[in-house]
C-alpha cells in the first residue's frame, strides 16, 4: 500500500527533529597531544578548589584518555600553585596532585575522562597568564639559566 508523499512528510519532519536531540551532555572529544594553551589565573577565588592555605582563580577543564598517563608543564611568570584534579561523571572531583612554583612539571594517570587544571597564588596585585602544556610523552624540564655574569 502507498501512502500519498504528503502524509509521509509529517513523520519525515518528525524523525530528522528527533535525530537532532540530544541525548546527553556533549563531551569534547580527548585532547590531541601535544598541546598548549594559556590560562589567565587571579582575581575572584572559584569555590570547592584548593585548599584553605591556596585560593583557586582559574580552572581549566581537559578531555582525555582514561588510563593513560597524561604529562604536562606549567609555565608562569610567578609563583602559582598548580592543582590536577579527575572530574567526576555526575559532580565535583578528586585531587591527584597539586605542586607549586614558575616551572611546573609532572604527570597523572587518569581513571576518568575529564582532568581540570585549577590554578591558584597569582600575585595579589593582579592576575597572570600561565603556559599549559599536556602531552602522552613526558615533556623535559626547561634547560637551565645560564650562568650569572661576573663584573670584577
Amino acid at each position: 500500500m502507498k501512502f500519498p508523499a504528503s502524509s509521509r512528510l509529517p513523520a519525515l519532519a518528525l524523525g530528522l527533529l528527533l535525530g537532532a536531540c540530544e541525548t546527553g551532555p556533549a563531551r569534547r572529544p580527548p585532547v590531541a597531544y601535544p598541546a598548549s594553551f594559556p590560562v589567565a589565573v587571579g582575581g575572584a577565588a572559584i569555590p570547592g578548589y584548593g585548599t584553605p592555605d591556596s585560593a583557586v582563580t582559574a580552572v581549566h577543564p581537559l578531555e582525555v584518555r582514561p588510563n593513560r598517563p597524561v604529562y604536562y608543564q606549567v609555565l608562569a611568570p610567578s609563583p602559582v600553585t598548580v592543582f590536577v584534579y579527575q572530574a567526576a561523571e555526575k559532580a565535583g572531583h578528586t585531587l591527584l596532585e597539586r605542586k607549586q612554583g614558575r616551572i611546573v612539571t609532572g604527570s597523572v594517570t587518569p581513571t576518568g575522562a575529564r582532568l581540570e587544571f585549577a590554578f591558584g597564588g597569582a600575585s595579589a596585585g593582579g592576575g597572570v597568564e600561565v603556559q599549559v602544556t599536556v602531552s602522552d610523552e613526558a615533556i623535559p624540564g626547561p634547560p637551565p639559566p645560564p650562568p650569572a655574569l661576573r663584573v670584577d
